[in-house]
């Protein structure tokens, strides 16, 4: 969603990502640095893999009765992978497909995480 956010002025990015980046908040919202925003949009890539991967190390240990309200996330490697760091920034990612969500989830739902 970082063009809509972008396009009301608004920066979701942390800052550490952003400095790391070459960027500030202004430069964000601009969007002037392109370079600087691919490195941003793979910095944000890989931070959300690396929760995704420590909260998959983690859920067989959740109670059964709290892994439904989980189960979207199933579908977030199919969105990371869809996501183009030289785009990401100024145009919407497309979604997977529909019939492609669903499938991921009812799997994780078979499988219990």
């Amino acid at each position: 969603a970082m063009p809509l956010h972008r396009a009301c002025g608004q920066c979701y990015v942390p800052a550490e990502i952003l400095a790391a980046a070459g960027l500030d908040r202004d430069a964000y919202v601009s969007g002037r640095q392109r370079p600087a925003m691919r490195v941003m949009v793979e910095a944000m890539t890989s931070l959300a893999r690396e929760h995704l991967r420590a909260f998959q190390a983690g859920a067989a240990r959740l109670p059964e009765s709290l892994r439904p309200a989980f189960l979207p996330l199933a579908v977030t490697p199919a969105h990371l992978d869809r996501i183009d760091p030289d785009l990401a920034w100024e145009a919407l990612t497309s979604e997977p497909f529909a019939l492609h969500r669903q499938w991921l989830v009812f799997r994780h739902a078979r499988k219990g995480w």
